[in-house]
C-alpha cells in the first residue's frame, strides 16, 4: 500500500502547471505520476501511490487517474485538481524531493516524449508486456528507477 492516492500526486503536478501558467495533458500526468512512483520505490522500497500501475498497450496507466482525466481526451487538463485531491499528500521531505525532481525533469516534455521514454526496451512497462502481465510489479520499477537515484 502506498502513501497517497495517484490523484493526490497528480493534483500536485496540475497545481504546479497552473502556478507556472502551463497546462498538462492526461498522458503527461499519467507518466509524471508513474515516474514519481518509480523514483519513490527506488529510494524507499515502498510505493508512493496506493493504486497499481497497469501495463496498457500504450504504456503505463493508473486506472483511477485515467478515469478522472479521460474527459479531457488528448487535450489539456483545464481544471485544477489541487482542491479536490491534494489534502492528503504528506509534507514528508522524501515525497517533496521526489515530486520536485519529477516536476523539474518532466515539465518541459510532452506526453509523446514521456510515453516513448516509458516504452524504452529495458523499461518496467516493456518487461511487464513481454511477460504478459497486466500490472507492472513494484520490483520491476525498483530495479529500473534505481539508476536515476544515484
Amino acid at each position: 500500500m502506498g502513501v497517497v492516492s495517484a490523484l493526490s500526486v497528480a493534483g500536485k503536478f496540475v497545481d504546479n502547471s497552473f502556478a507556472n501558467n502551463t497546462r498538462l495533458t492526461n498522458m503527461q500526468i499519467q507518466k509524471m505520476v508513474y515516474i514519481a512512483n518509480g523514483l519513490y520505490l527506488a529510494l524507499t522500497g515502498n510505493p508512493l501511490i496506493n493504486e497499481d500501475v497497469e501495463a496498457w498497450s500504450y504504456g503505463p496507466v493508473i486506472r483511477p487517474l485515467y478515469n478522472e482525466l479521460k474527459e479531457f481526451g488528448s487535450g489539456y487538463v483545464t481544471k485544477n485538481l489541487l482542491g479536490l485531491y491534494c489534502d492528503d499528500v504528506p509534507q514528508n521531505e522524501k515525497i517533496k524531493e521526489v515530486l520536485d525532481f519529477t516536476w523539474k525533469a518532466t515539465k518541459n516534455s510532452d506526453g509523446i516524449k514521456l510515453s516513448n521514454w516509458s516504452h524504452a526496451p529495458e523499461s518496467p512497462w516493456t518487461k511487464a508486456v513481454q511477460n504478459h502481465m497486466n500490472v507492472i510489479p513494484n520490483d520491476y520499477m525498483i530495479e529500473y528507477f534505481k539508476r536515476f537515484t544515484k
